[in-house]
């Protein structure tokens, strides 16, 4: 399980490990008129300039919906400020909108939980699995490689975590175990009782 008090900045993903996911990526790439077997961000650089504005522009207004409708994972709220009582600093790296997510932590009750300059998201930094997004962060926050964990529910936020040599925890809470090869723990909650002793490799 993971030593939480060793950490000095812990990166949250926001949708489906933050908030319950809702995203119908299969609806939404119908919507868009994307391919279906391969991921919108990338789907969206390979538009022409009309296309992917008008696109940029329709999933926007989509995100923006589910957005408003977020709602915490149970006994996410208690674990932040568990986190928050040993000093431990906690950001927010999301493949949405920066705008996005300030709405959804908002929704949510907990924007006032998270500095400024702690959400990023696609408009800021290359998407993940790309690195740079967790590299800001460490200078924001100050905070060495080894001091630092991202914890997320897909394969992109394990694969950045790897990718800048932080430590990468998978939030499963269905118990998938989908991705367990690429973490280094997973947990399946954020409840205070089971967090500390239930999380394995």
């Amino acid at each position: 399980m993971p030593n939480w008090t060793k950490f000095k900045l812990i990166i949250f993903d926001l949708d489906g490990t933050i908030t319950h996911a809702i995203h119908d990526f299969a609806k939404i790439k119908k919507e868009l008129n994307l391919p279906p077997d391969q991921d919108i961000l990338t789907s969206l650089h390979e538009l022409n300039l009309e296309e992917r504005l008008y696109a940029e522009r329709r999933l926007q207004e989509i995100e923006t919906e589910l957005a408003s409708q977020a709602r915490l994972q149970d006994g996410i709220r208690d674990f932040l400020e568990f986190l928050s009582k040993q000093s431990i600093q906690f950001a927010v790296l999301t493949r949405n909108t920066r705008l996005n997510a300030f709405i959804s932590l908002q929704v949510c009750g907990i924007r006032g939980l998270f500095q400024e300059a702690a959400v990023l998201g696609r408009d800021e930094c290359p998407a993940k699995p790309d690195p740079s997004g967790i590299y800001n962060l460490l200078n924001v926050f100050n905070a060495d490689k080894d001091q630092t964990a991202i914890i997320g529910d897909y394969k992109y936020d394990l694969l950045a975590g790897r990718n800048a040599g932080i430590t990468s925890i998978y939030f499963d809470p269905d118990n998938e175990e989908k991705w367990n090869h690429l973490a280094d723990f997973r947990i399946n909650t954020y409840k205070l009782k089971l967090i500390t002793n239930n999380a394995t490799i």
